[in-house]
């Protein structure tokens, strides 16, 4: 979708009529300049960020050019895009703390302490999404790794977690993959309190599962099932009494069995429902 973007909003109206041939380091740079002075619809021109992924674009597309044999050289190698200024990760200090509460200023990146995390996690004991937050607070998961979890994929018996796959969002589409690299496919090692707060988890799921069943409301379908309100959608398809590692041969049930019920909004207008949080665990959180 990038790249799509790149190509279609900036590469082609101000360097496509340019043969391929003929381009060249000179009329790159002025091509860029011109990009960079242009305001969008909202009136502000691209970020230093935007310049450096068409570039990005720009080479990448360039050097297949080069494998098929169209050139022989990369213009855009040498094509030099100032950069934006990186933010540097501060450590929310008490002092920094204070400084923030009376004039308002704080770091663009500020890091929690140990104290922090710890509040977070007792404040958000009763969420629904809590086994979440701990792993990714405690676990070192990144977001599309814990969207993505599904529990074929936790072994609560041995205490390990595999990740195997990345969830995330283009447009409005969710789409499931591999990890970006091949370093992304990992084994974690899981602590007792984390298996604890994932079979607390497991055990709401299959609760709410056996309350839909009973009423009749269980989704038939991925269309049917709401990432809030569904607990079929988001359990092994196994017995409700069995745990998801008791067999070798772990299978997902066919509508997903997300980890943590996150499912893809069918449209942007309409968001998906929501129900009360379920309190998961009245344990204080270890710091």
């Amino acid at each position: 979708m990038h790249y799509t973007r790149d190509v279609d909003l900036f590469l082609i109206p101000h360097l496509g009529r340019i043969c391929l041939a003929d381009l060249n380091y000179r009329k790159l740079t002025a091509g860029f300049a011109q990009i960079a002075a242009s305001p969008n619809s909202l009136g502000r021109c691209p970020s230093a960020s935007t310049m450096q992924h068409l570039r990005t674009t720009l080479r990448a597309a360039l050097n297949l050019a080069i494998r098929e044999g169209i050139l022989t050289d990369n213009p855009a190698r040498r094509l030099h895009v100032p950069g934006g200024p990186t933010p540097h990760p501060q450590v929310w200090t008490t002092e920094r703390v204070a400084q923030w509460r009376a004039t308002g200023i704080r770091p663009a990146v500020a890091v929690w302490t140990v104290a922090h995390l710890a509040t977070f996690l007792d404040l958000v004991t009763a969420d629904r999404l809590f086994a979440v937050w701990w792993l990714i607070a405690l676990r070192g998961l990144r977001r599309g790794e814990a969207a993505g979890l599904r529990w074929c994929e936790v072994d609560l018996d041995r205490g390990q977690l595999y990740i195997v796959r990345n969830r995330t969002a283009v447009g409005y589409e969710v789409v499931e993959g591999p990890p970006k690299s091949a370093a992304g496919l990992r084994v974690i090692a899981l602590d007792r309190r984390t298996i604890a707060v994932l079979r607390e988890h497991l055990r709401r799921q299959l609760h709410l599962r056996e309350q839909r069943i009973a009423a009749g409301k269980s989704c038939t379908s991925p269309d049917t099932c709401s990432p809030a309100s569904t607990g079929s959608r988001s359990t092994p398809a196994t017995s409700p009494n069995a745990s998801p590692t008791s067999s070798s041969k772990r299978t997902c049930h066919p509508s997903g069995c997300t980890t943590y019920d996150t499912a893809p909004r069918r449209s942007p207008t309409k968001p998906a429902p929501t129900s009360k949080p379920s309190r998961i665990s009245s344990a204080t959180p270890a710091s």
